[in-house]
């Protein structure tokens, strides 16, 4: 006889952290069962190997590339764990299993699986950055090193920054949601400069843009990236966003302006 697995067989239970998997298996008995991981594009091994810790080419596994666990009776789940993973890596499990009645397995099975992506993405050196100033509006640029998303809000210079968080979802420290025009996100491609377009500024006046993103994995950049600028002030003689129609009905209002202003 040989010893067969339980159920439908090992399966991933865990594979979360990018340098650690653990792989779930039971058998139709008491027993030793027995794993390794090696590179998915390698061979299998036999059971042989599996059970000395070796792979296909009898060359001998390190710790975290080997383990065997010891299951009491038939249908007993085992965990047999790999760690010293690298992230993003293709790797495959084989696990073999001797039986207290049932004697060794008559083959190897693998369990095939790629570790995740735990890698924060970084801003391309200069980015991001503020140009194309106004009176009234401004272009962010950004540039990551990863496909993802950029975020930013915009606050007045020398208050309390926020966090990702907290610009992801358009608000400020206090969690006060930010204005029309001061907040923007897209999507960015790797390497690649994206400008998203700030409005509503008002002249003459010291801001600073928070920005943050995260790449398609949902691994955030390591801090909120910030960078200060003036909004533009207006020629001599020229209207501003100070005197638009809104600014003026509300000055009028006050008592402020008396008569009719012409734009």
């Amino acid at each position: 006889m040989a010893a067969t697995w339980y159920s439908t067989g090992p399966f991933v239970a865990s594979n979360t952290t990018g340098t650690s998997v653990v792989i779930s298996g039971a058998i139709n008995d008491s027993g030793i069962i027995y794993s390794v991981i090696v590179p998915a594009a390698s061979g299998a091994p036999s059971v042989a190997q599996v059970i000395a810790g070796q792979d296909s080419a009898s060359g001998a596994l390190g710790a975290g590339f080997k383990d065997n666990e010891t299951v009491a009776a038939s249908g007993t789940w085992a965990s047999l764990s790999g760690y010293g993973l690298t992230s993003e890596t293709d790797y495959k499990m084989y696990l073999a299993a001797s039986g207290y009645t049932d004697g060794l397995m008559a083959a190897v099975s693998g369990v095939a699986f790629t570790t995740p992506d735990i890698t924060a993405p970084a801003w391309v050196s200069t980015w991001p950055n503020v140009s194309s100033i106004t009176t009234s509006t401004a272009s962010i640029n950004l540039k990551l090193d990863d496909a993802g998303s950029g975020y930013f809000v915009i606050i007045p210079s020398g208050n309390t920054t926020p966090s990702a968080a907290q610009i992801i979802a358009h608000t400020d420290s206090d969690d006060t949601a930010i204005s029309t025009g001061l907040y923007g996100s897209g999507t960015l491609v790797a390497n690649t400069e994206k400008t998203l377009s700030a409005t509503n500024l008002r002249y003459s006046t010291y801001y600073t843009v928070c920005v943050t993103a995260k790449d398609d994995a949902g691994n955030p950049t390591a801090t909120v990236a910030t960078s200060s600028f003036r909004a533009s002030v207006p020629a001599p003689g020229a209207p501003s966003n100070f005197y638009s129609a809104k600014n003026v009905a509300e000055r009028k209002r006050k008592g402020m302006v008396r008569g009719t202003l012409s734009l």
